[in-house]
């Protein structure tokens, strides 16, 4: 008997449609790579932002600086006396321009505050720094802020070159001195 022809099989498309899910996936894949390396390319630096924050902010700065204060100090049995010039930082012209507005004010509390220290009180680098902190509070209450609680700082602060006399109020960047002499 002859032999009944034999079926061919259907050519296997397994091959054909693994390879065709390989490429898929390497193609999502490389897709998905350079998606996220352009992505991140792109992404601004946050250490390049925060200084170009920074340098706006100091552009925008004001100094506000005040007559040079010249004061008898509270020492009872020594006529010690304080000479000393503040100039105020602040974030812009408005603020300057109300400074301005009641700067006879701003004199009179800093010549009550400066004549209430003793001298011994004015020569430590902490003792600058609280007098600092004192004026700007003093002069953001003349200007309707309310300061935070007066902070006293620590000996570690004290002997710190990059421990910054900074107001405790709002309106205030700095507390500056520009001369300070104490007799």
């Amino acid at each position: 008997m002859a032999e009944a022809p034999k079926e061919t099989a259907p050519p296997k498309k397994k091959p054909k449609m693994l390879l065709i899910i390989v490429g898929a996936v390497l193609l999502l894949g490389a897709g998905g790579a350079g998606a996220w390396f352009f992505l991140q390319k792109h992404q601004p630096d946050p250490a390049a932002v925060a200084e170009a924050q920074r340098k706006k902010d100091m552009k925008n700065r004001v100094f506000v600086p005040l007559e040079t204060f010249t004061v008898n100090l509270a020492d009872e049995h020594e006529g010690r006396l304080a000479q000393v010039g503040v100039v105020l930082e602040v974030r812009d012209n408005a603020m300057a321009d109300e400074i301005k507005a009641v700067m006879p004010m701003v004199r009179s509390r800093v010549l009550m505050i400066l004549s209430a220290k003793l001298a011994r009180d004015l020569l430590s680098a902490e003792g600058k720094q609280q007098l600092a902190l004192q004026i700007g509070d003093a002069t953001a209450i003349l200007l309707g802020h309310t300061p935070e609680p007066v902070r006293q700082l620590g000996a570690a602060d004290a002997g710190n070159a990059a421990v910054v006399p900074v107001a405790a109020a709002e309106p205030f960047v700095r507390v500056n001195f520009s001369q300070f002499l104490v007799q």
